[in-house]
């Protein structure tokens, strides 16, 4: 995989004019360019994860945060949090590199392989991991980000009030194991959705989603994910596509009560190009973990650099800018703290309740595993 978003290179590599071996601006993109780009534009860079970890140098350190695709919100983040650690280089000399992944399934097996030390993952694999649902490994929490709202986007002829009148329809819910499938196997299974054999179902990738919408080869697509995320945004700009959400109905009600990762959410008016007014829906939260055998001030930093300067984090991309302390730390954070983490906690006096009750929480889930990066 790639590695685009750098805060800063090794010594060796930094400028001759830097005293003091200071850290050179942080090399993510702008937030100016984070609008509206393609994967296909993204250079490869060399593999990071050869570089010489601390204990071959004398006083650097490295930090690989594996994210998702840069179709979506995590490798964002990533990016985010990768700049905010640049931002104090001097404090603690942690280069840091997001990630190009798949997305959550991917990242979760890295975790569990120790490929991966930082990882995004959906709030509901968290909260199956601290039930003993789904294995990723010894995996704590760090915080959550933001939430991933569910989302329909379907071409402007289409006029759905809710996501049964998909039925029929050519809809795209990705490969097996993505989002959009576990997203649709969790509505059919409450009755929120036509069952997957009561549409035309399609398999592709996000990249080719907004070119088979203009081109009417498929009615609709499902997702969750951060918003705005920028393929939905090509997709509304370039084909008039519509915005839905999964309205707040008895049922869907009745289902986020019954579901600990499960959130009443709302898409922003003005997300993308023709919504301007909010729309109710549902989701998770994007959550940022660590192996528990991290290095606890790598885990100190991240979290120190982040919470300290929200603004700066917020201001990297439009899908952050609601990304607020306290359910930061309270929502989506299932697994137990970090050491690193609970440790800025302690010091700011932040509450820091994470983990469940797995005897009482298991089975309380409604049965949807994670997909695909937000």
């Amino acid at each position: 995989m790639g590695l685009l978003a750098l805060t800063a290179m090794p010594a060796a590599a930094q400028s001759p004019s830097a005293p003091g071996s200071g850290a050179p601006p942080p090399l993510p993109l702008p937030p100016s360019m984070m609008g509206d780009f393609s994967a296909d534009l993204m250079p490869d860079l060399p593999d990071l994860s050869t570089l010489p970890r601390a204990d071959t140098e004398d006083d650097d350190r490295f930090v690989i945060i594996h994210s998702g695709h840069t179709s979506g919100v995590y490798y964002l983040a990533a990016a985010a949090i990768c700049e905010a650690l640049g931002a104090t280089f001097e404090d603690h000399r942690i280069h840091c590199a997001a990630e190009r992944t798949t997305g959550d399934p991917e990242n979760a097996a890295a975790l569990k392989s120790g490929e991966a030390e930082v990882a995004l993952i959906q709030g509901d694999d968290n909260y199956r991991a601290a039930v003993g649902e789904a294995d990723i490994g010894p995996a704590r929490s760090i915080m959550s980000l933001f939430y991933e709202s569910a989302v329909v986007v379907s071409r402007p002829e289409v006029d759905i009030a809710a996501v049964r009148d998909l039925d029929g329809l050519t809809v795209n819910l990705g490969p097996d194991e993505s989002a959009p499938r576990h997203l649709w196997s969790l509505l059919s299974q409450h009755g929120i959705a036509p069952k997957p054999d009561a549409i035309v179902l399609t398999q592709y990738e996000r990249p080719a989603l907004h070119r088979l919408m203009c081109e009417e080869e498929i009615d609709a697509y499902v997702d969750w994910i951060g918003h705005p995320a920028p393929y939905i945004g090509r997709t509304a700009r370039y084909c008039n596509a519509r915005i839905g959400g999964v309205p707040w109905t008895e049922t869907v009600t009745d289902l986020v009560d019954r579901t600990p990762w499960l959130y009443r959410t709302v898409i922003p008016g003005g997300s993308y190009v023709g919504q301007d007014e909010p729309v109710k829906t549902i989701g998770t939260r994007a959550t940022l973990v660590a192996r528990a055998d991290t290095d606890a001030e790598i885990v100190y930093h991240i979290t120190r650099a982040v919470l300290s300067d929200l603004e700066r984090f917020r201001g990297y991309a439009r899908a952050l800018r609601a990304s607020s302390l306290v359910p930061m730390i309270s929502e989506g954070n299932y697994l137990p703290f970090h050491a690193g983490a609970r440790r800025y906690f302690d010091e700011q006096g932040l509450p820091a309740a994470a983990g469940v009750d797995a005897e009482a929480s298991a089975g309380a889930g409604a049965g949807a595993g994670a997909g695909a990066d937000g």
